[in-house]
């Protein structure tokens, strides 16, 4: 089966033995979607302790998240396409951790242990009838134990190594995976100005609980979109190189290999459609495929006076893979920076950034080329403890600014093109910022600053 949008088809593949004849539009349907949420309730609870005794810090905390919406989607077509998915959701959260660090009195070694539990929740059902449409539940236990090495000030090493449990349970499926987590780190400075870092990591990565759940619906009449039960976490193995030259340049590699990574997928399929006939749709799904992605990237500053420089680039590339189908790109940054400072604390600026972004599945592609330029003129005043500056972008560019996608599978072929880089052009923009400084600092834990791997 082959859907195409942005256009008509005249292709009309062969499935099994059958040939698949999809309805030829003339002209293309107008959509119309409406998404909409009526929050009623949401919780949260944060609380810590921080501990020391002789050598030894500890620190304990947890974190509670509640929340229940009711989110009303329509979507219809000038074809006659009519579809309500009313769903009333709760999501809940729990994470807590506990962690306990020593050091010698000399300071040429240090041990830490860590461990940490979390606890998701996503219930979604049906507004009217009350149907349960989808319901997850993930349990993830990280335990860790770090060590440290620091014979001198030229050399540093350290290890991490834990353990990661992780289960998942979904309407359909009960699931156990138990992951290692490593990181492996090292440090030497062969004089002054030049040193070498090196780094290793790999951890268990939990797809999000979106990805997962086994509940599905219509978005279009031939697409279909869902989560993947069986969805198996993925275990990326990191590397990073880095060198620093006259404490001016930096160099920098890294190649990160991810073996089952969750990617979004699109298959064909047959059954009842929404508007009540029986044919072929698509699936807009997940699958676990082969990704890895690379990057070299260089950067040098340096002041001459009052005259601070600053130059960077990066090339990347990225690659993903799933049976007969894969893509690759590659992609880069730039950027160029110069500030003046002038007496009485105040600087003039100029920055110009490049970015050509990338973005891949085994089925999609996607590249962005936008740069940005800007002026800025600053002053401080009352001690530096107010800052003043004026932004302005002016309508330059060197770089196209097209975003093109293109989408192939069996199922589904989409191509889009956008540009919005023009957005941007003659802003002004005026930045105040406060200074303050005082009291007496406690810790403050943000949910939304925690990363869970």
């Amino acid at each position: 089966m082959l859907i195409m949008e942005e256009g008509v088809s005249s292709r009309q593949p062969i499935q099994g033995s059958r040939l698949l004849k999809m309805p030829m539009p003339t002209l293309k349907p107008l959509i119309y979607t409406s998404k909409r949420s009526k929050p009623i309730y949401t919780y949260r609870l944060n609380a810590f302790y921080q501990g020391k005794i002789h050598l030894w810090n500890y620190n304990a905390g947890i974190i509670g998240y509640d929340s229940k919406n009711r989110w009303y989607n329509h979507t219809s077509r000038s074809t006659g396409l009519d579809i309500d998915d009313n769903r009333l959701t709760r999501y809940s959260w729990i994470y807590g951790y506990a962690d306990a660090a020593y050091h010698t009195p000399d300071n040429k070694w240090s041990f830490a242990l860590y461990t940490t539990q979390t606890w998701q929740r996503t219930n979604e059902s049906r507004i009217e009838g009350g149907q349960t449409l989808a319901r997850t539940v993930t349990n993830i236990n990280s335990t860790e134990a770090t060590a440290g090495w620091y014979p001198s000030d030229a050399w540093s090493v350290s290890a991490n190594i834990g353990i990661q449990t992780i289960n998942l349970h979904t309407n359909a499926d009960n699931t156990t995976t138990v992951q290692p987590r490593l990181t492996l780190s090292g440090f030497h400075r062969f004089s002054p100005k030049t040193w070498l870092r090196f780094k290793y990591s790999t951890y268990a990565y939990t797809p999000p609980t979106e990805q997962t759940i086994g509940y599905g619906y219509f978005i279009d009449r031939f697409l279909w979109s869902g989560g993947n039960p069986r969805l198996n976490p993925s275990t990326p193995h990191s590397f990073n190189l880095s060198l620093g030259f006259f404490n001016k340049l930096t160099i920098e590699g890294s190649y990160t290999l991810t073996p089952n990574k969750s990617e979004q997928f699109y298959t064909s399929s047959r059954g009842m459609m929404p508007d009540g006939q029986f044919g072929p749709y698509a699936v807009e799904s997940y699958i676990n495929a082969d990704c890895n992605n690379w990057s070299v990237k260089a950067a040098f500053a340096h002041q001459f006076k009052n005259l601070y420089i600053r130059v960077l680039g990066e090339v990347n590339g990225a690659a993903a893979k799933h049976k007969e189908f894969n893509n690759d790109a590659i992609g880069g940054v730039g950027g160029a920076g110069l500030q003046y400072f002038f007496a009485g604390n105040a600087y003039a600026a100029f920055q110009y950034a490049y970015d050509r972004e990338i973005a891949i599945t085994p089925q999609m592609r996607s590249t962005t080329d936008s740069d940005r330029m800007w002026f800025v003129l600053g002053k401080s005043f009352w001690k530096n403890r107010i800052e003043v500056s004026l932004f302005y972008t002016p309508p330059l560019h060197i770089a196209s600014g097209k975003c093109k996608q293109t989408l192939t599978s069996q199922a589904l072929i989409k191509n889009s093109w956008s540009n919005n880089q023009f957005r941007n052009d003659n802003q002004i923009a005026v930045h105040v910022r406060f200074n303050l400084s005082g009291g007496k600092q406690v810790r403050r834990v943000n949910i939304r600053d925690i990363d869970i791997k």
